[in-house]
């Protein structure tokens, strides 16, 4: 099973394969940029992304999507907006979507008292710093895959 991690931002939509309980692999490249006055584009682009994925009966694709939360001091309407796109795009491409609630991944990841879910995961995924440009988008793209992994691994063994 496949999972395409999912973290939308501001400014950029961050993807990160998993293959397992852990990432196969994180690249820079799995970056797009997000547009306000140009969201075509960011269909377009994860038309392409998610069309490059394997297929098949045995090829079983899931996109983990980190949800992002509104309100006052929830993430921004562009953020919002990309989530959006990228849920719509996935499922006019028959994938299958989990949304991964931010407040989820605490436990996920076994975190300490008081530790954040992203050092957390910057300790899990990025311990050796093999992954040079690793930020806090791309955290947020293989927890959210991790996570999707994971439950669907859950329901499959149920």
């Amino acid at each position: 099973m496949l999972t395409l991690g999912v973290n939308c931002t501001k400014s950029h939509v961050y993807l990160a394969t998993v293959d397992g309980p852990t990432p196969e692999r994180i690249a820079p490249g799995d970056r797009l940029a997000v547009s306000s006055s140009d969201w075509l584009s960011l269909e377009q682009c994860l038309t392409t992304q998610f069309s490059t994925l394997p297929t098949g009966k045995a090829a079983q694709i899931r996109i983990g999507i980190l949800r992002r939360s509104a309100g006052e001091r929830g993430s921004s309407v562009e953020a919002i907006k990309a989530e959006a796109i990228v849920e719509l795009t996935a499922a006019r491409l028959g994938l299958q979507v989990t949304l991964v609630p931010p407040q989820s991944l605490k436990a996920m990841l076994v975190c300490d008292k008081g530790k954040k879910w992203q050092d957390r995961a910057k300790e899990l995924f990025n311990a050796d710093g093999a992954v040079k440009y690793f930020s806090s988008g791309m955290n947020g793209a293989i927890a959210a895959g991790v996570a999707a992994h994971r439950k669907a691994r859950k329901r499959d063994t149920k």
